[in-house]
């Protein structure tokens, strides 16, 4: 990757980490956390938010016992809703007008609706009691005269606005937003190294309490998609927006997205420009090129041989021919010609096989690495730092007795060995199975190059 790429490479990690996680995150079992204090809260920054783009009204002062009591009675009419005669949501822990803790095979809005529409009931109630009127809602606010383009523009939606969903601890959207991004890393060639560089001290000393509680699976084209671990539920409260703020938790991207990007920054910077992957890297592009020399090379003197060797032979013959001086010259037999003919182009198809066999053999080796890391992905072996796809190596192109061509290949036996059902290791997995990647790969490299069958075979 050349330096004038990074920002590129860092805007495809933020797409790759932004897809799907939010939506994702919401699909698992998640455990919610009321309060009368959190809602109360959450209530009064929407009225604050109502009175401050509606200063023309009056609007009563309301003390913060009058809000805790105004959230006890959202957490009443949640836990009504939560008990009904249904699966889920189940209740875990309640005190009435105080707290609710409730679970739920996923994340169900429906709960927080009713928890503010209860907040908006509560403060109606008391506003009429005072002698004022009741928020407005979208409609209201038009007749009123107001260019009110949504409903969480009116008074309502502000009020709504300000009670807010927030995850809690390590299962907060910026966690599996971290893990995503270690896994985009993973899915990098350059990135082999970056768990233990120095550079990335401080952040994997953060990831591995997130890597406890997230699974992310995915590629680079499709995105992440982010799963909990073993009995790893998600922490939701509800509460004021003041204390749901970008960076408010420590686990949020906002605080882990700097210092991840400096460490990617600098990490790339200790990686030889020569060896820097994009498309391909320098050096990959040097290397392709050498090789594509040498094959053409090595064709066309094998080519140049054969036309050579038949050529001088021809020679010879009629050079030896002329030569004979006693007696008239006999023609040769016109039986004996015919098989000296056959022979010449007997010796042409042999070499100009051997030649494509070379050059199939050049061609593969070329882009087998590269073939077998992009295959690579589960249920098949996953790439991690590379070893595995650069030590795949074709050895040899042969024909077979019918004229197929055979590549024998070897692969770093040691340990990716003990994945092949014929090892007898208690590890063997037919899905696992090095050579059922490998031989993959070799097919859609060969499949560019020429139709017909094709066989491989472990050496």
């Amino acid at each position: 990757m050349a330096t004038k790429d990074t920002e590129k490479f860092l805007r495809n990690l933020n797409k790759f980490v932004g897809k799907n996680v939010r939506s994702r995150l919401d699909k698992f079992y998640t455990k919610v956390t009321l309060t009368n204090t959190s809602l109360g809260q959450g209530f009064k920054e929407g009225y604050e938010m109502v009175k401050a783009n509606r200063p023309n009204d009056t609007w009563p002062e309301i003390t913060d016992k009058t809000w805790n009591v105004f959230g006890g009675a959202a957490v009443d009419k949640v836990h009504a809703y939560a008990s009904m005669d249904r699966t889920w949501p189940v209740v875990i822990k309640y005190k009435p007008k105080k707290l609710l803790q409730y679970g739920a095979r996923r994340d169900i809005k429906k709960a927080y609706r009713i928890a503010k529409q209860e907040g908006v009931r509560q403060l109606n109630n008391h506003l009429k009691k005072a002698g004022g009127r009741s928020l407005n809602t979208m409609k209201q606010d038009q007749n009123a005269g107001l260019d009110i383009k949504a409903a969480s523009q009116s008074e309502i939606g502000m009020f709504k606005s300000e009670s807010h969903r927030s995850h809690q601890g390590v299962s907060t959207v910026g966690a599996a937003q971290m893990s995503a991004a270690m896994k985009f890393l993973e899915l990098t060639k350059d990135f082999a190294g970056f768990a233990k560089s120095e550079l990335a001290k401080d952040i994997m000393e953060v990831y591995p309490d997130i890597e406890a509680v997230f699974t992310t699976t995915g590629t680079k084209k499709k995105g992440a998609q982010v799963n909990l671990n073993e009995n790893q539920e998600v922490s939701i409260g509800l509460g004021p927006r003041s204390l749901n703020k970008a960076g408010s938790e420590a686990y949020d991207w906002k605080n882990l997205k700097k210092p991840f990007e400096d460490a990617v920054r600098a990490y790339l910077d200790t990686i030889p420009i020569a060896d820097r992957s994009g498309s391909k890297s320098i050096r990959k592009n040097a290397l392709d090129q050498g090789e594509f020399v040498v094959i053409d090379t090595l064709v066309n003197n094998i080519a140049g041989a054969t036309v050579n060797a038949v050529t001088q032979r021809s020679q010879r013959k009629r050079k030896q021919a002329n030569n004979t001086t006693t007696g008239r010259s006999k023609a040769p037999k016109a039986s004996r010609k015919k098989a000296k003919s056959r022979g010449q182009k007997a010796v042409n198809v042999k070499q100009s096989n051997h030649a494509q066999l070379t050059t199939l053999l050049g061609i593969i080796n070329a882009k087998l690495p590269e073939t077998v890391a992009k295959n690579m992905g589960t249920p098949m072996l996953n790439y991690r730092t590379g070893r595995f796809s650069n030590s795949t190596r074709a050895v040899a192109v042969t024909p077979t007795p019918q004229g197929h061509p055979s590549v024998a290949y070897t692969y770093q036996r040691d340990p990716y060995g003990v994945y092949e059902t014929s090892s007898g290791s208690r590890f063997a997995d037919a899905d696992r199975d090095p050579r059922k990647i490998i031989d993959m790969s070799i097919r859609e490299i060969a499949a560019k190059q020429f139709t017909g069958r094709l066989f491989t075979r472990r050496v």
